[in-house]
């Protein structure tokens, strides 16, 4: 038989079990008291010990914390996963008894689901089913260690290179010795061994990420799994310690109101000690605000006592008066910098000039006296604080960033301080806001400017009267829907609303509104007539005063964070895939020239004088790289583009800092030279600029032959000349420096044609939305959708997002459906009608009560070891006569009586349900027949709506998800093979992309129009022309992902190779298909054949059962060790017994080969991937066995000549 992969569709549900804690208050419930707001909150503390509501989160708990301690309640299918459908569904129901911490922590969660799930690998395929315990287990171990490695950062950098690697950490552990604490233990173990992740996470390093970790890696990691925003929650404005720990500004007025007391020893000076002292001596006093002041001052003397140069030497002595004072001057300036910081930055350049401040202060003509110091202050510190953050090349010179600005104020405790420092709010009050949209943030004030608001129309109010059952949340949500015509508005909009609604009305706690209580809502403000004389609204002058102009309203767009291209190099790198147009990876000054005629009304005159400079320089800068055979003579590549950025960087750096490198100022800088100035900064540079000066010391060779300034021998060093010349040669130089061409404008980004946020239709809605479109897809109109006009809708780009979905789940599902109303003379073939899906919808319910009532035989099974007690014989069977004679058991319940006799009546059915008995299945059920009992049917949509939801959420339709380095993107990770059988197929390129990516690059060229030229190595006087992948066509065949559609393409060109090549196609699949990816699909007799395509080289076939495993082994390390490394297959038979391998291996199947280490067990390890692609360390992913496991399990091996 042949080798074919169509996936497992697994089709588990659970039942839907009542909290058994619920009985414990039957009574309570037949009166009714349960639904009596008054009763809940009297008795809440019990209810919550009876697990009715879930347990409050204790101080200093994490949202995880929370979810980890009401993971059985939030659980409501008690299938060990928490979705957030189940979180939404949870917060419907118990809204009203929830408080707002809780509310908040179920959200963040919730927000954060998709990441978190990711942590463990506790599923079968992907990580989408929901929240484990074992998931929450883990965040909690990589939020510990991410907070931890943030906070002693400087402490496990033990080199000082900014980077934390594992032999950092080894120090650190040896330095502590026994002082070290266990948890930090663990702590340090977690980032050893997931140093390699964290580093990735930002791109702060020249080449692979392989330095360590840095700051910028934590934060990226916390801000990617949603760790940032999981810490214990206070309100913005509460008043809880938590307040001092946001800004210093609290805690520097508290030591400047009791310094005298603090400094015990009245030297002047508050030390640590003298605060620990005072805390202690005034314990039973001192208020939690206070104490929290005191813990935060603490946290930060060494910083607050640099402030201001009051010591002899070293500032250790302690905080004064003047560090006090001039700390909150400090706070108050930088506060105000960054969130009046996109009006301060007068050109949208990212940076704050103190021309910018100056140009500001000059077009607001009314700073108050306050304001201006702020700002006087920002100028005054602006050399100081432009080196904060590393987000400029070379020196930070630029001036003032928001990053910047952001460290700077972290430096002093106060990441979080507003220009206005929050003051405390009332008890009982609780102002806060979504975390994702602050009060008054920096970007968006709410009344900034600098003129008071003007009154608008007041807008017609609504009365809204609550109804038993309503939620404020609801309410709100129903309100945003009806606004926003219908439109879903996001949870963050909804809990704003919530946050609103509930101060426009005086509601104290927005989770206790009561029925008949009437609630305002604001009606959308009436359109004002306008002026015909000046088109603005009557009864409003223009605002002029002395001729200035109207002060721009502060709603405009926020400015881009992207800065553009930085120079003409940097410009041709990301418009590459488009200049280069024949695809060859060379840029040539003819397509250069080609490109500025043909995009000549949309070029500035700065990208055009780029363009141009970069193209007389063609013959110089193919030389950067030696990446040709023979002569650098083929055009501009990628990495000639990066040597030549590196050179002119450090050109640049050497240009600027010529004096100071010159340190015998004789003219010339030599290596020693260079070398000398590195010993001298070594703690003061950072990266770009260590980088700079190692370039310039391996090339004074090369650099001091540029100008003829020496008598002789050009060997005494390089000059001002030398680097002139040298920089002349590239042809670019950074913005912003000497020579500087008119700047290049922002580029746009190219953005994926997917939806990342399409909601998945569910599985109750697909007959609704089917309906919907049915007459759309009737393109003939006779009442049948045919298997033709399907397949057009699947390869359509018409049909996206959830009609996408649809569309895909029909065409999969549709030999099913047609069948399911007798409406057509003989065979049902025409098609599907609207009766086949108005009885499929019948099927759907039907098949849902007999999925819960399965599970709930399921669940009575495994609890006592019912199932073996059942099975008398012990043959892991239950047959009919076996459950009878259970159902004459006196002791059972009647729930457990009807689950008995569901199985009873239903035995014949349910032992269908998985291959597991040789011949016919009529031994009786077992409980994997169990887990893969209910209508196939509606097992496909399932799977195929999931399957092309997850293709739109996850993937992208660019050709590279890197464009600018394609050969990071073709890994084999990118192959998940969809819903036909082309596994031999997917396996081949697979194993290509491990062993020879930049064959499959070749093989690829963007036609720039939507299509792709494929030519197959074997097959190149025929090359093939597709269309780029469709999102119907990617949840069907290979799902694709963050490395892009590159090898969607190449099996879509391979279908259509095989539907012209009648002898291409499997036996089971003579017609081809009616897409083009289905030519593949049905296997391959002779396993290597679209390997040897792909390659245009031969191939090798093993029958293993005949080879040792000493030649397996020699065989697999001659041919991905050595070079050239070739492409690897391995192939299962299919066996009549069984559907996998002893050791899980599913058969009749074509894996990859991607990596041997010969010096493992057993003959050395062996890595396999199946091109399901479902995790590692799994027989449905990636996995490593030994050769004898290998030899074991497969039948054959297939090696690439």
């Amino acid at each position: 038989m042949p080798a074919d992969s169509i996936g497992e569709i697994t089709n588990v549900q659970n039942p839907v079990v009542r909290d058994a804690s619920e009985k414990a208050l039957a009574d309570a419930g037949k009166n009714g008291a349960l639904n009596t707001q008054a009763y809940v909150e009297k008795n809440s503390q019990q209810l919550r010990q009876a697990g009715v509501l879930p347990e409050l989160a204790i101080d200093g708990a994490s949202e995880i914390s929370y979810v980890q301690k009401n993971f059985d309640k939030l659980d409501n299918s008690r299938d060990g996963y928490v979705s957030a459908d189940e979180i939404e569904q949870y917060v419907k129901e118990n809204g009203a008894n929830l408080k707002p911490e809780e509310l908040e922590a179920l959200r963040k969660v919730k927000e954060k689901i998709s990441k978190l799930e990711d942590l463990s690998n506790d599923e079968l395929g992907f990580e989408n089913d929901g929240v484990t315990k074992k998931d929450l287990d883990e965040a909690q171990k990589r939020f510990k260690a991410l907070d931890f490695a943030q906070k002693n950062f400087d402490k496990l950098d033990v080199d000082g290179d900014g980077y934390i690697g594992s032999g950092d950490i080894d120090g650190y552990i040896r330095a502590q010795g026994a002082k070290l604490d266990p948890k930090e233990a663990e702590q340090l173990d977690y980032l050893k061994k997931n140093i390699s992740d964290l580093e990735e996470y930002s791109n702060d390093e020249f080449g692979d990420e392989n330095d360590g970790i840095t700051r910028h890696d934590i934060i990226a990691a916390k801000q990617e799994d949603g760790t940032d925003q999981m810490k214990a929650g206070q309100p913005a404005c509460s008043n809880e310690a938590a307040v001092a720990t946001e800004d210093l500004r609290p805690a520097l007025d508290y030591a400047q109101k009791n310094f005298d007391k603090l400094d015990s020893d009245k030297d002047g000076y508050i030390t640590k000690g003298e605060i620990d002292q005072y805390m202690t001596a005034n314990k039973d006093t001192v208020s939690p605000e206070d104490l929290a002041n005191l813990r935060a001052l603490k946290a930060k003397v060494s910083d607050v006592e640099e402030l201001s140069n009051d010591e002899f030497g070293d500032e250790n002595d302690g905080i004064t008066k003047k560090d006090v004072a001039m700390s909150k001057e400090r706070i108050d300036a930088l506060a105000y910098g960054k969130e009046i910081f996109d009006k301060l930055d007068g050109n949208g350049d990212g940076y704050v000039t103190t021309e910018d401040i100056d140009a500001y202060i000059k077009a607001r003509g009314d700073v108050s006296p306050e304001e201006k110091k702020k700002l006087e202050y920002l100028k005054k510190e602006a050399d100081d604080l432009q080196g904060y953050h590393n987000d400029e090349w070379g020196f930070e010179n630029d001036c003032i960033t928001k990053g910047d600005l952001s460290e700077a104020l972290t430096e002093l405790g106060s990441g979080s301080a507003k220009g206005d420092l929050q003051k405390p709010c009332p008890t009982g009050e609780n102002t806060t806001q979504p975390a994702d949209k602050p009060v008054n943030s920096g970007d968006k004030p709410a009344n900034s400017g600098d003129k008071p608001a003007q009154p608008s129309e007041k807008p017609k109010e609504t009365i809204y009267e609550v109804k038993k059952g309503d939620t404020l949340w609801k309410i709100s949500k129903e309100q945003l829907r009806e606004s926003n015509g219908g439109k879903e508005p996001s949870n963050s909009e909804i809990a704003k609303k919530v946050a609103e609604v509930a101060k426009d009305n005086g509601i104290a706690n927005p989770d206790r509104i009561y029925p008949g209580q009437k609630i305002k809502f604001p009606g959308k403000p009436e359109a004002q007539p306008q002026d015909p004389e000046n088109g603005k609204p009557e009864g409003k002058a223009e605002n002029k005063q002395d001729g200035k102009p109207e002060t721009q309203p502060e709603s405009q767009a926020a400015k881009p964070e992207d800065k553009g291209a930085d120079s003409g190099l940097d410009y041709v790198r990301k418009r590459f895939a488009f200049i280069d147009q024949d695809g060859d990876n060379h840029v040539t000054k003819t397509e250069i020239d080609k490109y500025i005629k043909d995009n000549e009304k949309s070029l500035t005159s700065g990208e055009v004088t780029a363009l141009k400079r970069i193209a007389s320089k063609e013959d110089d800068l193919e030389e950067m790289y030696n990446d040709e055979l023979g002569d650098e003579n083929d055009g501009i590549t990628r990495q000639d583009l990066n040597v030549a950025e590196q050179r002119m960087k450090a050109i640049e750096f050497g240009q600027k800092y010529f004096d100071k490198l010159d340190s015998n100022g004789d003219g010339f800088v030599n290596a020693d030279e260079v070398d000398s100035y590195i010993r001298a900064n070594s703690d003061r540079l950072n990266a770009q600029e260590r980088a700079n000066l190692d370039y310039l010391k391996k090339e004074v060779g090369d650099l001091e032959d540029y100008s003829n300034d020496e008598l002789g021998f050009e060997n005494d060093g390089f000059t001002k000349a030398d680097l002139k010349g040298a920089l002349a040669e590239i042809g670019s130089n950074t913005v912003g420096t000497e020579g500087q061409m008119e700047k290049l404008p922002t580029l746009p980004k190219v953005q994926p044609a997917y939806d990342s946020q399409t909601e998945k239709v569910k599985t109750e809605d697909f007959t609704k939305e089917s309906l919907r479109l049915f007459d759309k897809l009737d393109k003939d109109g006779d009442g049948y959708l045919s298997e033709s006009e399907l397949a057009t809708a699947v390869q359509s780009d018409e049909y996206k997002g959830r009609d996408a979905q649809v569309v895909a789940a029909l065409y999969k599902a549709q030999d099913d459906i047609e069948e399911l109303s007798n409406d057509e003379l003989g065979d049902e073939n025409d098609g599907i009608t609207k009766a086949d899906l108005a009885k499929l919808e019948e099927v759907r319910q039907s098949n849902q009560k007999e999925l819960e009532q399965t599970a709930r035989a399921r669940a009575f099974l495994d609890k006592d070891d019912n199932f073996k007690k059942i099975d008398s014989d012990g043959d892991t069977f239950l047959t009919k006569s076996e459950i009878s004679k259970a159902l004459e058991r006196q002791d059972l319940t009647p729930e457990e009586r009807v689950s008995l006799e569901f199985l009873r009546d239903h035995v014949s059915d349910i032992e269908e349900a998985h291959n597991d008995e040789t011949g016919d299945e009529n031994d009786g059920i077992t409980r994997k027949d169990l887990d893969y009992y209910g209508d196939d049917t509606m097992a496909t949509i399932s799977n195929t709506l999931w399957r092309t939801n997850e293709a739109q959420r996850s993937g992208t339709r660019l050709l590279y998800g890197d464009l600018l380095n394609p050969l990071e993107s073709i890994k084999p990770d990118a192959i998940k093979q969809g819903m036909i059988g082309d596994c031999y197929f997917e396996s081949a390129v697979a194993s290509l992309a491990a062993t020879d990516p930049e064959s499959i690059k070749k093989m690829i060229k963007d036609n720039g129009d939507g299509t792709y030229t494929v030519t197959f190595p074997g097959a190149t006087d025929e090359p093939i022309t597709v269309k780029a992948p469709t999102e119907a066509e990617m949840g069907l065949y290979n799902q694709g992902g963050k490395d892009g559609s590159w090898a969607c393409v190449l099996e879509k060109a391979y279908g259509a190779y095989c539907q012209n090549h009648f002898f291409s196609r499997s036996p089971f699949n003579m017609g081809g298909g009616n897409t083009q990816a289905e030519g593949s699909d049905g296997g391959e007799f002779f396993h290597g054949r679209a390997m040897s395509l792909l390659t245009g080289r031969g191939r090798d076939n093993d029958n293993l059962t005949f080879s040792s495993e000493a030649e397996i082994a020699k065989k697999l390390d001659a041919a991905l060790n050595h070079s050239p490394k070739r492409p690897v297959l391995a192939g299962i038979n299919n066996s009549f017994f069984s559907d996998e391998t002893g050791d899980g291996f599913p058969d009749a199947h074509v894996y990859s080969v991607i990596g041997f280490d010969p010096s493992g067990p057993d003959g050395g390890t062996v890595t396999i991937r199946n091109p399901w692609g479902d995790g590692d360390n799994t027989t449905r992913g990636t996995i490593k066995i030994s050769v004898k496991k290998f030899r074991a399990n497969f039948s054959e091996a297939v090696y690439s000549e």
